[in-house]
């Protein structure tokens, strides 16, 4: 728990200075390529953590946007004067409100941050939350008004320069909640005493017929030794898939492993296993990338996307 306390500690010094010094628009959502942000369950079922990334600018229309990995959705997203999220809906090319941070607290806003949660307002930019993290009063509350039964997004809380902390939905199954437990922006770092697993590539756009493969790196990060079941002698998998959902290559497919049942200690630390998937054979478009340990049960897994191009020659 010392661990945690210090980084408490830290992190509310943080907070209080940020919201000081920049008190007139805090950014509630810091938009910076490469941060990125993690979160557990503590409340609830899911399939899986959440995690938030940012990604590399994209211009579309003249208008610049960042490419954001939210949980499992991608979006185009980019932020206004008062702090606010719009995002573009790539069906109309248009741009809609997303995260309404900056609007007035009492007002209701037509969002599209979750098709069973179209209403939002901000309920407060004082509000409470108490949190592992620590204790807060410069919360802002942004409350949903569900319009599907048993699913939508009901209430969100951010902090000044460090962003998302805690979100809670519905399901069927009941009440799912995800708190922060690291993140890496330009003004503030969070770690918990948590584990992570990360998937990250060498790049993001490759050129069609690009004789090198391209790489694939997994990583678990673990504070106390763990102890993983895997079903065979493999350890681990990588699946790319197309736009359409298709699997353009499978990583095991053409791979024999030893069907003996083993256990393997993890930590504490980092273990990191690089695999390559060929770029070349992949035609022109965009790909997503799956990659986990085979452990059984299924614990970690992550995906991330990547673009294949056709380059224009240099002029001679």
């Amino acid at each position: 728990m010392n661990g945690i306390k210090t980084t408490t500690i830290r992190l509310a010094c943080v907070v209080a200075f940020a919201a000081t010094a920049f008190a007139a628009t805090p950014d509630y959502f810091p938009l910076q390529t490469g941060n990125s942000w993690a979160y557990r369950v503590t409340q609830g079922r899911a399939s899986r953590p959440g995690t938030i990334n940012v990604g590399t600018i994209e211009t579309v229309n003249g208008q610049q946007y960042f490419r954001l990995q939210f949980f499992e959705r991608e979006l185009l997203v980019r932020q206004t004067e008062d702090g606010s999220i719009l995002a573009l809906n790539r069906d109309t090319n248009a741009e809609e409100t997303w995260l309404p941070l900056g609007a007035e607290p009492g007002r209701s806003m037509q969002t599209s941050f979750d098709a069973c949660s179209r209403t939002a307002t901000v309920q407060s930019r004082n509000a409470k939350l108490q949190t592992e993290l620590g204790n807060f009063d410069n919360a802002l509350e942004i409350r949903y008004v569900p319009n599907c039964a048993d699913a939508g997004t009901t209430v969100q809380y951010f902090l000044p320069y460090v962003g998302l902390v805690h979100y809670e939905s519905t399901s069927i199954a009941g009440p799912v909640v995800h708190d922060l437990i690291y993140s890496r922006t330009g003004f503030t770092n969070i770690d918990t005493k948590v584990n992570a697993f990360t998937l990250a590539t060498d790049s993001a756009v490759y050129p069609v017929g690009e004789a090198k493969e391209g790489l694939a790196r997994l990583t678990l990060r673990v504070s106390d030794p763990i102890k993983l079941t895997f079903p065979s002698g493999q350890s681990t998998d990588l699946r790319v898939t197309n736009e359409k959902g298709e699997t353009a290559y499978m990583w095991s497919a053409d791979k024999l492993f030893s069907q003996v049942v083993r256990e393997e200690q993890i930590g504490p630390g980092d273990k990191t296993w690089v695999m390559s998937f060929p770029v070349g054979q992949l035609p022109v478009g965009k790909y997503k990338i799956e990659g986990w340990l085979t452990t059984n049960p299924l614990l970690y897994s992550g995906y991330i996307s990547f673009e294949v191009k056709q380059f224009a020659e240099p002029a001679r």
